[in-house]
């Protein structure tokens, strides 16, 4: 009798990558600030879901969450779980140990190119001063295990300044280790470009805005005293997170989506970002670090609010 020996078919390899990410933050009257992100993943091999994690620090809130695909919204109330399954087309939201948001969305997708919308309104992000307004903001986290091959941020303003307020406009892109830039495009409107963002890397701006735009009171943070001065020299500092160590998500149980290797391979990544960032990036002396008004990334940073990360499953 010849025996034969059976042998376990190979597990197929899968990966993602991410290709763009085109975000508009536009600030409102109120303080509030609209957030959208198109996020545009590469896939090889099978996927059925995706999520994103948002930082919260003292008393920042994130609400209005919505996710949408060319146009088509999602239908909320699925299992929002890294590494859960749901019917295609839906979402969830939960929040995490830390209390960050976590959104994670279900579709079925195998060697192929999407682009997802993730929408939320940020409240608390905003620092209002007698002369301006200030949004320092995570525009990208460092708790993605993956790269980024390019980022496109928008900020809008609730108005255009006038002539005489072009001073009080400002911007600035972090950190200097980033390829990137920061300009003001507009009367009401800055942006900030970055290419080839390493995975654990995060890219901030720092904006100002004359603090008129703004209501007499709304969902920001007030302080008295005249700002774009402390803006200005806060950006000749080195920052170090106030978020603490990264927080994970809320993951389902073993078996019930099935996550791939890159999870495995951000929690190697993860100690050596937290590092990066607590110590600061590269320092350069780009236009965008001294004056404000545009200019290459400089400074290492890291004390913007929002940021976080995301992945897929």
């Amino acid at each position: 009798m010849v025996g034969t020996l059976a042998t376990a078919a190979p597990a197929l390899a899968k990966s993602y990558r991410l290709v763009r990410a085109d975000e508009v933050f536009r600030i409102q009257p109120d303080g509030s600030v609209l957030a959208t992100e198109d996020l545009t993943f590469e896939f090889h091999g099978h996927y059925h879901g995706a999520y994103r994690l948002i930082p919260i620090a003292g008393t920042e809130t994130i609400d209005q969450v919505s996710v949408a695909e060319n146009g088509r919204p999602y239908a909320s109330g699925a299992d929002p779980r890294v590494g859960s399954s749901g019917p295609s087309g839906t979402y969830g939201v939960t929040t995490n140990p830390d209390l960050w948001t976590q959104v994670a969305w279900h579709f079925d997708a195998a060697d192929t190119t999407r682009t997802f919308t993730v929408s939320y309104r940020l409240q608390g992000f905003v620092t209002a001063f007698d002369d301006v307004g200030n949004l320092y903001l995570q525009v990208w986290g460092n708790q993605w295990p993956v790269s980024l091959q390019a980022l496109h941020a928008r900020v809008f303003f609730p108005s255009g300044a006038t002539n005489a307020e072009r001073r009080l406009v400002r911007v600035w892109g972090h950190p200097g280790s980033v390829h990137g830039s920061a300009r003001i495009a507009g009367p009401d409107l800055v942006t900030l470009d970055a290419t080839s963002v390493a995975a654990g890397q995060f890219v901030e701006i720092d904006t100002t805005f004359p603090r008129r735009m703004l209501a007499a009171e709304g969902n920001f943070t007030r302080r008295s005293g005249n700002g774009l001065q402390q803006v200005v020299a806060r950006e000749k500092r080195i920052f170090s997170s106030p978020y603490g160590p990264g927080s994970g998500p809320v993951a389902a149980p073993s078996g019930a989506g099935g996550g791939g290797w890159l999870s495995w391979l951000w929690v190697l990544l993860f100690p050596f970002a937290l590092v990066a960032r607590l110590f600061g990036f590269g320092r350069s002396s780009g236009s965008s670090g001294v004056s404000g008004f545009g200019g290459s990334f400089g400074g290492g940073g890291g004390g913007g609010g929002g940021g976080g990360g995301g992945g897929a499953w």
